[in-house]
This record gives C-alpha cells, structure tokens and sequence, in this order.
C-alpha cells in the first residue's frame, strides 16, 4: 500500500508527462539493461524513484564523473535494471532540486516488463 501512495503522489506531480506515454524497457528474468541519466548532484539535484512492484525488477545504481571531472560539471547516473521474475512494472524517476520547495526538474517513466 505504501508503494502504491508514493506512486499516486508521483504520479500528481508528473501528470504533464504522461501525454508522452512511459519509455519501454522489456528484458529477461537475470538479464539487466543499462539506463544512462545526465545527473549533477555536485549542485545539489538528485535522481529519486519509485518502482509499482519491486519484486519484478532489482535496481542498483552509482555516478559517473565526466571525464576530466571538473568542479560543478556533472556527470551520469548508471541504474542497472535487473529482472527477477516475469511481470510489468511502472518505474518512475524523479530528478528533484535541491530546494524541497521547487518543482522537480524532470520526471521520467518505465514500463517494464519481464518475460
């Protein structure tokens, strides 16, 4: 219940990108796939998410400098998506200010679906 009550206040916030319907991701139960999110959290942004069903998919992920790191220039958030057993779920991500206030700067959705 209180994933689905994160989900609903995710999706309130996010409706505006809905009108562009949720990227793919469809992959194998032990196979992963890579996402790849421009990220800076030196300024103080971080990615946050949320998941319908965390027992369909294991998600891990780090941060990748740019290359030469220089001071407030950013860098990737690498998640690894990896399946666990077959079914669909809704993968929100949030890349949110670091003023609590402030509207999130993006949102990006996942269907995924393992088979």
């Amino acid at each position: 219940m209180k994933q689905w009550s994160l989900m609903g206040a995710l999706l309130l916030l996010s409706v505006g990108a809905w009108a562009q319907g949720p990227g793919r991701l469809t992959l194998g139960v032990g196979n992963s796939r890579e996402i790849r999110l421009g990220s800076n959290p030196e300024m103080g942004h971080q990615w946050t998410y949320a998941l319908s069903d965390s027992s369909i998919v294991k998600i891990t992920s780090k941060y990748q400098a740019n290359k030469p790191p220089r001071p407030g220039a950013g860098g990737e958030q690498i998640y690894t998506v990896k399946g666990l057993r077959k079914g669909t779920t809704l993968w929100i991500l949030t890349y949110v200010p670091p003023d609590p206030t402030q509207k999130p700067a993006r949102t990006v959705h996942y269907l995924i679906t393992v088979h």
